[in-house]
């Protein structure tokens, strides 16, 4: 008897690690990475055409662009690279890639879970001047067939740094009483409609929270443009949610104050 518990252990143990194993070799199997080997095929061209600017519509030069193909469906994940490049001088750029088969198949069978992801890197920018996010790239998701060609354009804005307080704050219930901000900055790409106002696919984001009277952070803000911050101020478990917007200038202003008990 004892050692056919001994057995059982063993067996249990070697049937865990065969599980680990099959689990392990079905992610890698399940998150492909590969290039485009589709061969030229004018009638399905896409070209993506647009500019890389500051907030003072600059262009940056340098800026590498990417597009992929992106499967996201459950165990069957997968990249393929479609195409590349960089910005030139004054910011321009252009992507041209084509549309296999495959890809349109799967756009009209399986829509929510596919897409082409256009990313633009900034890693080679200056995280002292230009507002980026921690893996410096930003992104877009076009779900569907594109157009033959795309206007897409991006921004990166050039930023500075603010002292932000936040002041008054004092509570031992944290679970009744919150106070903090969440400031997002309009970034990356963007389109424009027929009035030339600018639509942007995603925002520069982040919270800022207090947990004692007085909390002083330092924060990277876009200069020319105005960064919207919301305040929220949960006093006893009733929650009040304002929302600022803050023009940055070249210089001014150099600090910012938020006090949990102001009226606004």
């Amino acid at each position: 008897m004892k050692y056919g518990n001994r057995k059982t252990k063993v067996q249990r143990i070697l049937s865990r690690v065969l599980i680990l194993l099959a689990c392990s070799l079905l992610l890698s199997a399940c998150n492909e990475k590969e290039e485009d080997n589709g061969f030229p095929d004018e009638q399905n061209a896409v070209v993506f055409n647009g500019r890389v600017v500051n907030s003072d519509g600059i262009g940056i030069k340098d800026v590498k662009l990417h597009v992929d193909f992106i499967d996201a469906r459950l165990f069957s994940s997968l990249t393929r690279k479609k195409s590349e490049t960089k910005t030139d001088q004054n910011g321009n750029y252009q992507l041209k890639f084509y549309v296999r088969a495959d890809e349109d198949t799967l756009f009209k069978q399986h829509l929510p879970y596919v897409a082409y992801r256009l990313t633009a890197d900034a890693s080679k920018l200056s995280a002292d001047k230009y507002l980026l996010p921690e893996d410096a790239t930003y992104q877009m998701e076009i779900y569907g067939r594109p157009d033959a060609s795309e206007q897409v354009d991006c921004m990166i804005p050039e930023c500075r740094k603010i002292d932000v307080t936040l002041t008054g704050f004092s509570t031992q219930d944290y679970s009744n009483n919150e106070f903090y901000i969440s400031i997002k900055t309009p970034a990356g790409f963007f389109s424009k409609d027929e009035k030339g106002i600018r639509h942007f696919y995603s925002s520069y984001g982040k919270d800022y929270k207090a947990t004692q009277p007085n909390v002083h952070y330092t924060i990277l803000l876009a200069v020319n443009d105005s960064a919207e911050v919301m305040v929220l101020r949960q006093k006893n478990g009733k929650g009040n949610q304002v929302w600022k917007k803050i023009y940055i200038g070249k210089t001014s202003p150099t600090s910012l104050t938020f006090d949990y008990n102001a009226a606004d």
